[in-house]
């Protein structure tokens, strides 16, 4: 039973088949037990169905589902590696990493801000403040330190996408990083560093 979590309209789901598979039973045992249990169920989120009358359920959902039966040895065996299938999936940090790193290295002659930092020797922190400050950079605080629209289309920065999930809500969220392209790096640097060199 390989993939019996997945995620359906950006939530982790298992399916009333995977379930009837996990607890040898037949499918329409399962969806009996969905349909005494409905309102419990939707309580804890909706339920959605696929083609042939296949329902979706979360994890919370899946619990209370599986709370119902009796607790024999194929049950309780299901139900660690239905947790072990949601816990596996459930590893944000390196999704979002991955997506990331992988966008960055496909854009040629990117570094991001934090690494720019670090060439010129001034810290981060103070490199986005000074970019929010001049402008470049938003302030508000859905959209802080994201650069505006049009030094994007100017090509002096870049905006990497990934995706990660939200292990709160379960749900897939996107993830954007700034990057400073050739472009922005040659000119971030001789607006805020050559004079200073050069008055050092």
């Amino acid at each position: 039973m390989s993939n019996i979590v997945s995620i359906k309209n950006s939530q982790l789901v298992t399916t009333s088949v995977n379930i009837a598979d996990g607890i040898v039973s037949q499918h329409s045992f399962v969806l009996h037990l969905i349909n005494q249990n409905i309102t419990e169920l939707k309580k804890l989120g909706e339920i959605n169905y696929e083609n042939n009358n296949v329902a979706l359920l979360n994890q919370s959902q899946t619990n209370l589902l599986i709370s119902r039966l009796q607790p024999t040895p194929v049950i309780k065996l299901f139900k660690i590696r239905l947790t072990q299938a949601f816990l596996d999936i459930r590893k944000p940090k390196e999704i979002v990493k991955t997506a990331v790193e992988s966008n960055a290295q496909n854009s040629h002659g990117c570094v991001t801000i934090q690494e720019f930092a670090k060439s010129v020797g001034i810290g981060p922190n103070r490199l986005f403040a000074q970019l929010r400050q001049d402008g470049y950079m938003q302030n508000s605080k859905k959209k802080r330190n994201t650069p505006y629209q049009i030094f994007i289309h100017q090509e002096l920065f870049k905006l990497v996408k990934g995706t990660f999930l939200n292990p709160k809500t379960s749900k897939v969220e996107p993830y954007f990083r700034t990057l400073l392209t050739t472009k922005g790096q040659l000119y971030f640097t001789n607006k805020y560093f050559t004079e200073q060199k050069a008055s050092a």
